[in-house]
């Protein structure tokens, strides 16, 4: 199990709300974090890294990661030695984008699950108040059609639907 191994946390000097799970046990929080978000939204905060660490998402993502760099080097190989030849040209982007796609959809599943996991462990209060904390340091914009395909993060606000709903469905069990 995850929590038998030591976590290793790090403070990251940056002045950004955020935290991240990496490799095996590595957790970073950032100054940002820890400066202007309180106890409790921190503990929402680390309860949903441990939920990536608790379903491996970190491993995922690394392998994920590096196959990903071996099809774009690819790629940008074949776009090198095809650059006199325009319709692979016209195509490279496309392709690498459509390549992201997989990527993309499974961090984004994988947010939910981490917060999940954070509901699950009993932190889902503080795990919605942390959701609440980050929508208001960040003004999520609409943007472009593919920038909202290429984020790795679900919006905010479903995120914060999602662990309300499973807030109520706790407060509605009968006795």
């Amino acid at each position: 199990s995850f929590m038998s191994k030591k976590i290793k946390l790090y403070i990251q000097e940056d002045m950004e709300v955020n935290a991240y799970a990496f490799g095996k046990r590595t957790l970073v929080l950032t100054r940002g974090s820890i400066e202007f978000l309180n106890d409790d939204c921190l503990k929402g905060l680390i309860a949903h890294e441990l939920g990536h660490f608790a379903h491996h998402d970190t491993k995922a993502a690394l392998l994920a990661y590096v196959g990903n760099i071996y099809v774009s080097l690819f790629l940008r190989f074949l776009a090198y030695v095809a650059r006199l030849f325009w319709p692979f040209n016209i195509i490279y982007k496309p392709v690498v984008f459509i390549n992201d796609i997989p990527l993309l959809v499974t961090s984004r599943r994988q947010e939910y699950h981490a917060d999940k996991f954070a509901f699950e462990i009993g932190f889902g209060e503080e795990m919605t108040q942390v959701l609440y904390a980050l929508y208001a340091f960040i003004i999520e914009k609409p943007g472009s059609i593919q920038e909202q395909i290429r984020r790795t993060h679900p919006a905010l606000t479903k995120r914060i639907e999602r662990v309300e709903y499973l807030l109520t469905e706790i407060d509605n069990i009968p006795a």
